[in-house]
C-alpha cells in the first residue's frame, strides 16, 4: 500500500533565521540591560543602617569617598581634593542644574569624617538641596 511518493531529491532544511532573532534580542536586552550597573574604581565598605535609601533616580549624582581619602564623581578619581576643587570639578560636571540633582554621598565606614564634610561643604556651595549619604541595611 502506497500512500505517497517519496521523492529522493526532497532536501529536510532548519530554518534558523528565527533562532537568530531571538538571540540577537536576547543580545541587545543584555547590552542595555548592564550599561545600568554602576560601577565604582574606589571599593567602599558602606556605613550599616536601619533605613535604606535606593536611588535608582537617573539623575542622582553619585559622590565615593574611600579609606584613603579619595573621591570618585562621575569616574574621576581625585586625591584628598578641597571643597573648592571638588566644587570647581562639579561646575564643570552639571553647572547650575546641579542644584536640582539628588546627591548621594557613598562614604566608607572607615573614611575620615574631615572627607565627608569637605564633599558636603563643596555640595553647599553648588547650592545642593537634595543629599543623602548610602548605607547598607543592618543585618538582623
Amino acid at each position: 500500500m502506497r500512500f505517497g511518493e517519496r521523492r529522493g531529491d526532497e532536501h529536510i532544511e532548519i530554518n534558523v533565521v528565527p533562532f537568530i532573532d531571538v538571540l540577537l534580542v536576547l543580545l541587545i536586552f543584555f547590552l542595555v540591560a548592564t550599561s545600568f550597573l554602576e560601577t565604582s574604581r574606589l571599593h567602599i565598605a558602606l556605613p550599616r543602617a536601619d533605613a535604606i535609601l535606593d536611588p535608582a533616580d537617573q539623575e542622582t549624582l553619585r559622590v565615593s569617598i574611600d579609606q584613603g581619602g579619595r573621591v570618585e564623581v562621575a569616574g574621576q578619581v581625585l586625591e584628598r581634593p578641597t571643597a573648592e576643587s571638588l566644587a570647581t570639578l562639579l561646575r564643570g560636571l552639571g553647572g547650575t542644574a546641579l542644584a536640582e540633582r539628588p546627591v548621594v554621598i557613598a562614604a566608607d565606614s572607615e573614611a575620615r569624617h574631615q572627607d565627608l564634610v569637605t564633599v558636603m561643604d563643596a555640595m553647599r556651595q553648588l547650592g545642593v538641596r537634595r543629599l543623602a549619604i548610602a548605607t547598607v541595611a543592618e543585618s538582623p
